[in-house]
């Protein structure tokens, strides 16, 4: 026996297949006296859209339902802020299914709702029921009952039941998008000569008034020894030359500016004279020179102490400048305790020797620079570095330790620092990334554009697109691309915050 189902072509728009939503597990509800199942297979959200889709089993042979009745199932959707019906589906006695009949070919059944399908008493129906509706705010704590409306003769409502099928619909849920930034890193220019220094502090002791260097003068053996193997391990590699060798001195304030400056140049040069004397440097070009009185590490290691009244000793270092005045003027201050103090805990840290080994450096392979930046980092250049990062995947661990060895080996330049800020951004580290961006020229367009994807991973959309527009304007392509990154960002935001996602 074939079913028959009258479909109403006036919502043939609205019917659509539908894929089952696999989160929501099926359920099956008895209606109308448990005769009719109503299959609960889908109620969700899907953009702009609310589907509902259900299996209805209609055995109406079972069905107890006068010939002049009809039995309307209303799928009505109820929430806090609103409620809508859906089409019926309507079940005829035999009798009322003859008046239906003759009032659709008669044309008569103008406003009344039209039906989803209709089935008449006797031919029992397996309905697939789809709706789909535009999806509206208050429908969020929506849910839907099916309304059993029996009729009797000229429409009159005999009865009203309704059960719940759906106690709420799945909202959709809008994954929160994470950009996806373009970097602008800067290749580094080729350095033509790769000139190096190894600069060591030596703090020898001295008799009083001599200039004589003493090896086994209280820890001048050490001291002897740290600046001995630090020039025989330059000379001895075979990747540098070395250019020459520079013994600045440097002398306390106490006594004379002129003396100081006398003795500190003596003993650079007693210096330079006995590591001649112990090392072979051929006719490498050894010079020193006396630098006097260091007013300039006294101000840096005083601010940096404990040293009672230091602010007043800092402000008459500032303002008096670095004369035999000044220095009694210190002498001075809370009866000459402060001073003493700096006699015994900052003095003797400077006078010292300061002994610079100069050189260069021959250039390196790809495979070379791999091996030098794990033991010799500082003889390779930024160009060697930027090529060896590039050997491996973007921001890896090698990839990013490399431009972190990069910053360190060359803290002040902007390339350097540049690229240690896109690394850091790569790897999610954003503290970093502003600390290295902070040391770079922010007109440079690769560094606006840095700053814009920092703001834009921080939530300051406004400025982020301000610096993109710069960056772009600066010739910087990655900006387009982050224009369009932010775009989406923003979309997705209004999207999450309008739509109040549970």
């Amino acid at each position: 026996m074939v079913n028959k189902i009258v479909l109403s072509t006036a919502l043939t728009g609205l019917i659509m297949v539908a894929a089952v939503s696999p989160g929501l597990a099926q359920q099956k509800h008895l209606v109308y006296d448990g005769k009719i199942s109503v299959e609960a297979t889908e109620l969700r959200q899907k953009g702009d859209s609310l589907l509902l889709n259900m299996e209805l089993d209609i055995p109406t042979r079972y069905i107890d339902l006068d010939s002049r009745k009809s039995l309307s199932l209303i799928p009505v959707l109820e929430g806090s802020k609103g409620r809508m019906s859906f089409p019926p589906v309507i079940i005829n006695g035999r009798n009322r299914n003859k008046v239906y009949k003759r009032k659709q070919s008669l044309n008569e059944n103008s406003g009344e709702v039209v039906p989803y399908a209709v089935v008449r008493k006797g031919e029992p129906a397996m309905l697939h029921y789809i709706q789909q509706v535009p999806y509206e705010e208050w429908m969020d704590d929506a849910y839907l009952n099916m309304v059993e409306d029996l009729c009797g003769c000229g429409g009159a409502n005999l009865s009203s039941v309704q059960n719940q099928i759906f106690p709420s619909i799945e909202l959709e849920q809008i994954e929160v998008y994470s950009p996806q930034p373009k970097l602008a890193y800067i290749i580094p220019a080729v350095e033509q000569i790769k000139r190096r220094a190894e600069i060591k502090d030596v703090f020898l002791d001295f008799k009083v008034g001599s200039a004589a260097v003493i090896g086994s003068l209280n820890r001048n053996a050490d001291e002897l020894q740290k600046v001995e193997k630090m020039i025989r391990e330059v000379k001895e590699d075979g990747n540098v030359k070395i250019t020459g060798l520079t013994f600045k001195g440097y002398a306390s304030p106490e006594g004379s500016v002129a003396s100081n400056l006398r003795l500190s140049d003596a003993r650079a040069l007693s210096m330079k004279n006995y590591l001649i004397s112990q090392i072979d440097l051929g006719d490498i070009s050894v010079k020193s020179e006396g630098v006097g009185e260091d007013w300039e590490e006294l101000e840096k290691l005083l601010s940096e102490s404990s040293v009672q009244d230091k602010d007043k000793l800092l402000d008459i270092i500032r303002q008096c400048g670095t004369t035999d005045a000044c220095e009694m003027r210190m002498r001075n201050v809370a009866g000459g305790m402060p001073y003493r103090q700096m006699l015994s805990a900052l003095y003797p840290k400077l006078r010292r020797t300061v002994c610079s080994v100069d050189y260069t450096v021959r250039d390196f392979s790809l495979e070379e620079g791999k091996e030098i930046i794990k033991s010799h980092p500082q003889q390779l250049s930024l160009n060697e570095m930027y090529m060896v990062a590039n050997s491996y995947p973007a921001g890896s661990e090698e990839f990013n330790d490399v431009f972190e060895t990069a910053v360190r080996m060359f803290p002040n330049d902007d390339v350097a620092s540049l690229n240690a800020a896109n690394s850091a951004i790569e790897r999610g580290d954003l503290v970093s990334a502003e600390k290295y961006l902070d040391r770079v020229n922010t007109t440079r367009g690769e560094a606006q554009n840095s700053r814009g994807i920092l703001l834009m991973l921080e939530g300051d959309y406004d400025n982020a697109e301000a610096y993109f527009r710069r960056a772009q304007h600066a010739g910087v392509e990655a900006a387009g691309v982050n224009l369009g990154e932010l775009a989406k960002k923003r979309e997705n935001d209004f999207l999450v915050n309008q739509k109040k996602r549970k």
